[in-house]
């Protein structure tokens, strides 16, 4: 079985280029895609990366992510036709690729113009990056790496325990 490495080093490019890539993963190489940042990727390229099956980073990676930047020429309604079409294709499209690692409102800062840049450790926080490169060549994972270079643990979720009744409430509920 074939499996497709994508090694990334771009500040980004045409999201509609972009796409078309993103449809070979998916189509081609379903669940066979590796995603490594050399060091940067931003805009189109961040999005490359995040449709990788495996997402390795090195400690010095950068990832960055932004609302679509575009131009467009033509008639006055050709343009506000083609400009309301973006805007409503790209808040879809953030929202989709963005919910598991960003809040609501973090994606919607982005739509709204904010960059947000994220180094090697927040990308394994939020889960962006399954693996991490070391200086050594060694792979391990993001949850490791957390941990073991970084000092981090994994929060354990709380447990919610029941409340016990009180002996008041005990008796009036047996004498009822």
């Amino acid at each position: 079985i074939d499996i497709l490495e994508i090694r990334i080093n771009s500040s980004g490019g045409f999201v509609h280029y972009g796409m078309g890539l993103v449809n070979v993963m998916e189509d081609n190489f379903f669940e066979r895609t590796i995603t490594v940042i050399d060091h940067i990727a931003a805009s189109m390229a961040a999005f490359i990366f995040l449709k990788g099956y495996n997402r390795l980073v090195y400690p010095s990676s950068n990832l960055m992510f932004h609302s679509t930047s575009m131009g467009v020429f033509g008639k006055i309604s050709e343009i506000r036709d083609r400009v309301e079409h973006e805007k409503l294709w790209n808040n879809t499209f953030l929202h989709s690729i963005l919910k598991g690692y960003f809040t609501k409102k973090e994606i919607e800062t982005i739509i709204e113009g904010k960059d947000v840049w994220l180094d090697c450790v927040e990308m394994c926080k939020r889960g962006i990056a399954t693996d991490v490169v070391l200086p050594n060549k060694e792979i391990i994972s993001a949850k490791e790496y957390l941990e073991e270079h970084c000092g981090i643990k994994e929060k354990k979720p709380k447990r919610k325990t029941r409340k016990k009744k009180s002996k008041k409430k005990e008796e009036s509920d047996d004498n009822s």
